[in-house]
């Protein structure tokens, strides 16, 4: 899983911004957007483990993965078939949200 700050995909700002990417859903991170994803991946699942568990360690790490971009802005790299991370995320409440820090190869 690749990690990249990439200023035309979104801003790198701790106090939370929006910006529109391509797709023109306004994208919001920093501190507070990561808070919210953070919260509301919380209230989807029963434990943190227990996506391990259910998942592996790969889609636990990707989901940590994208709360670090979505709070320094950028986006990770996703290749299909390694995780659910876009599926999972697309589930969350502000999902359409979190997707657009997801780039699939």
């Amino acid at each position: 899983m690749n990690t990249q700050n990439n200023s035309d995909n979104a801003t790198n700002n701790t106090e939370g911004a929006a910006h529109t990417r391509s797709s023109n859903v306004p994208v919001i991170n920093g501190i507070e957007a990561a808070l919210l994803y953070f919260q509301e991946l919380l209230d989807s699942v029963e434990t943190l483990s227990g996506i391990a568990d259910k998942q592996g360690t790969r889609m636990l790490a990707d989901l940590f993965y994208l709360q670090n971009v979505i709070l320094k802005g950028g986006f990770i790299e996703h290749q299909a078939g390694e995780s659910k991370v876009l599926e999972m995320a697309r589930l969350l409440p502000s999902g359409e949200q979190w997707s657009t820090f997801i780039k699939v190869n």
